[in-house]
């Protein structure tokens, strides 16, 4: 995003000259941090603290929120700051941050424990709303999150009035002007969401069992709800903990509802599941039913133990400085290059995200297609996926990049997300493609990539 900020601020025009079907608020939190890099601050830097604060003024509206709740501050410090799983500053982590407060609010007047003025509502109530409207504006399936808190009382109190709480009506006069916003400053977006959108569906999708119990991401969501449900009897304060439930079923069902099933999507799912072992883990042993109290204790910390232990795996690695297979291949791709400096026009041919960043901002090149990967690789051929392609050609064609690089991993170089497929002769069935390649030839092979040259007079990278 910070890349796609870039050439926005240089006049390109998000969904038209650079292809992307998410919503623009990312982008646009993203230029400020570009802005800054001007002065020589670097620019993923400069937007890794622009998080940080959105998530400490988070933590800062929830806190009078949690006072007697210190498992969901606890969660929140943990999961947002300190093991973030690698999905530091993704959408996702975003979300999670921006919902805090929200559901902070909920477990409070599901308790009943709220003062008076907050009760009515008032200014924290709205900058609540406000935070959960623009969650659900980065990415709408986080409203199941809003829908299913609300439900709750709604049948409870057997009455609508919690819907017109001053939350909820800040969050929808919130997503009202979010909606405006990308009417008057990015109209593209909703044609190319109708556009491409049916296409995209079909990218990664899973299948419901793939999406409900694919690893430890879900299955956090799934031992926290099950805890809960044969321990809640033991807990003083059980309506804040089904809150705490409720956001994490609320957050996989919008991870579910994605499709993909991305480790990412299911942070904030995964997240709240947190939140609620710490809460059942750390509420007092009620006197009368002390010995269900211990052994909720005990169950309850030995599933933390097993939610977290992937996250300090990979904190512990990474505090080792061990590199991953990622970083082994940017590390040798970046030395077969190492010849091109920033500013550099490059082209990256691959169905994986992670093989044009972070490698692109590492080296300040810039990314001559529309889109940073080809996520259309492999799927049904139409419409949408022919002017895909035809796209690509024409990218290549007017971008002359100084280096193209095709993802083709030999079969020791294989890994995760690698289709069997050859980038290159799909490529080539375009005649504008196989014009523009006609210059370059293979001059390379590292990290599991293939590097074309410019080389004039050769046979071409499509052949003959």
């Amino acid at each position: 995003m910070l890349d796609a900020a870039r050439r926005m601020l240089a006049g390109e025009r998000l969904y038209a000259e650079l292809i992307d079907l998410n919503p623009p608020f990312v982008f646009w939190l993203s230029q400020p941090a570009i802005l800054l890099s001007r002065l020589g601050l670097d620019p993923a830097d400069v937007l890794r603290v622009f998080v940080l604060l959105i998530l400490a003024a988070m933590l800062a509206l929830a806190w009078p929120l949690t006072r007697d709740a210190p498992a969901i501050r606890a969660g929140f410090v943990l999961f947002a700051f300190a093991i973030p799983l690698g999905h530091f500053g993704e959408r996702e982590h975003l979300i999670f941050g921006l919902m805090l407060p929200y559901v902070a609010l909920m477990s409070g007047r599901a308790g009943e424990r709220e003062s008076g003025r907050l009760a009515g509502g008032g200014w924290i109530a709205v900058l609540v709303g406000i935070g959960a409207g623009m969650a659900m504006a980065i990415k709408p399936p986080a409203a199941l999150v809003p829908i299913i808190l609300t439900m709750q009382p709604c049948i409870r109190e057997r009455s609508l009035r919690p819907v017109l709480r001053a939350e909820n009506l800040a969050a929808a006069c919130t997503l009202g002007v979010a909606l405006a916003a990308i009417l008057v400053f990015a109209p593209a977006y909703l044609g190319a969401v109708s556009k491409f959108g049916p296409l995209y569906a079909e990218f990664s999708r899973g299948t419901l069992r793939q999406l409900l119990f694919r690893d430890i991401y879900p299955l956090s969501v799934w031992l926290a709800l099950g805890v809960g449900a044969l321990t809640l009897r033991s807990v003083e304060n059980r309506r804040r903990v089904g809150v705490l439930m409720l956001a994490s079923a609320g957050f996989l069902a919008a991870a579910v509802a994605q499709g993909k099933g991305f480790g990412y999507h299911y942070f904030p799912a995964m997240g709240f599941a947190v939140m609620t072992l710490l809460e059942l883990l750390a509420a007092p042993v009620m006197g009368h039913r002390h010995t269900a109290g211990v052994a909720r204790r005990v169950v309850a910390g030995t599933a933390l133990l097993l939610v977290l232990l992937l996250p300090f795996i990979v904190a512990i690695e990474r505090f080792r400085g061990k590199a991953g297979t990622d970083v082994l291949e940017r590390r040798g791709l970046s030395a077969a290059l190492e010849d091109l400096g920033p500013g550099a026009r490059i082209a990256i041919l691959s169905v994986r995200l992670a093989d044009a960043y972070p490698i692109l901002l590492e080296r300040r090149w810039e990314h001559v297609l529309s889109m940073p990967h080809l996520w259309f690789t492999g799927l049904t051929d139409g419409e949408a996926s022919t002017a895909l392609w035809r796209r690509v050609g024409e990218n290549l064609r007017d971008g002359a990049p100084e280096a193209i690089i095709v993802r083709a991993p030999l079969p020791a170089e294989r890994t995760r997300g690698d289709l069997a497929v050859e980038y290159l002769p799909i490529v080539c069935r375009d005649p504008v493609a196989r014009a523009a390649l006609a210059g370059y030839e293979r001059t390379a092979h590292a990290g599991g990539y293939d590097i074309y040259r410019p080389a004039p007079g050769g046979s071409g990278a499509c052949g003959a």
